[in-house]
């Protein structure tokens, strides 16, 4: 009952707004009040948005590129196996010469496959085992800040497969490279010990 009598209270104590002599003074103070708050909600909302921003500018990060420059300096044969996140960033570099397994276009796949093929062959190993069968992947390129369960768990899975030996990594990447005669001399050469990796 008092917030509906109090709105015409309210409305005759603020009517000196609407007086021209006031709203040509408070103009420029309104105005650099908002834009104030506008800069203010930008500087502090952005970083939680972009949360992998390293420093202020445009352009990219430094070395951001390096991985596929690894990949082509060093000739790593596809196919590849590849997770959501990097999928354009493979295309981007490496296109036409190689194709991706998924990129970061939902529209572009189906549900189905998401549903019954991605996610199930980093949960499932024996979904894995069937696609690596089928696919004959030959390098597994990820993106490992994917926060997905079954990325996570794929990752820690082959980093403990003897199958494959991780060949690079960096801020946001990493390779890994099936244990065949084809790869050795790339294996032999830029192999990570595996106690470098650990899990949080």
């Amino acid at each position: 009952l008092f917030g509906l009598f109090s709105i015409p209270l309210i409305a005759a104590n603020f009517s000196w707004f609407a007086r021209e002599e006031v709203q040509k003074r408070l103009l420029p103070v309104s105005v650099g009040i908002s834009l104030a708050a506008l800069l203010l909600s930008i500087f502090f909302a952005v970083p939680r948005y972009f949360p992998y921003w390293e420093r202020f500018g445009f352009g990219l990060s430094p070395a951001n590129d390096a991985a596929a420059v690894f990949l082509k300096e060093q000739k790593v044969a596809g196919p590849y196996f590849n997770n959501y996140d990097i999928g354009g960033y493979l295309i981007f570099h490496l296109f036409p010469g190689t194709k991706v397994f998924v990129d970061n276009r939902p529209e572009a796949y189906p549900v189905s496959f998401f549903e019954e093929e991605y996610i199930p062959m980093q949960e499932n190993e024996e979904v894995w085992r069937a696609a690596l069968s089928r696919y004959d992947f030959n390098a597994i390129v990820f993106s490992y800040r994917d926060m997905t369960p079954w990325g996570q768990a794929f990752l820690m899975k082959r980093i403990g497969d003897s199958e494959w030996a991780p060949v690079y990594v960096d801020a946001k990447v990493l390779v890994l490279l099936r244990r065949r005669v084809e790869n050795k001399t790339i294996i032999r050469k830029f192999e990570i010990p595996r106690d470098r990796f650990t899990t949080r």
